[in-house]
């Protein structure tokens, strides 16, 4: 299994993958996973992964989260999907 994990937050980031580590090692299961700060970085390789760890409110935390650019977490799993 390959798991993207994306939040633009690094303490979140840093958190989610030690729990996704410990997980992993407390149940015997393999997998792998890269992180992204940016639905950008990931939207080209959607195909390469099994699951997807995301923000839900990435935009939030930006100054203009009115720019149309912009995708939510929300809109981005309809993309995946």
């Amino acid at each position: 299994m390959k798991i993207a994990i994306c939040d633009n937050e690094k303490i979140l980031v840093d958190k989610l993958v030690s729990m996704l580590e410990d997980y992993l090692y407390d149940h015997s299961y393999e997998a792998t996973y890269e992180t992204f700060n940016s639905y950008e970085d990931v939207k080209e390789r959607i195909e390469e992964f099994d699951l997807f760890l995301l923000d839900h409110n990435m935009n939030d935390d930006l100054i203009n989260p009115e720019d149309s650019d912009l995708m939510t977490g929300m809109e981005f799993a309809k993309l995946i999907r």
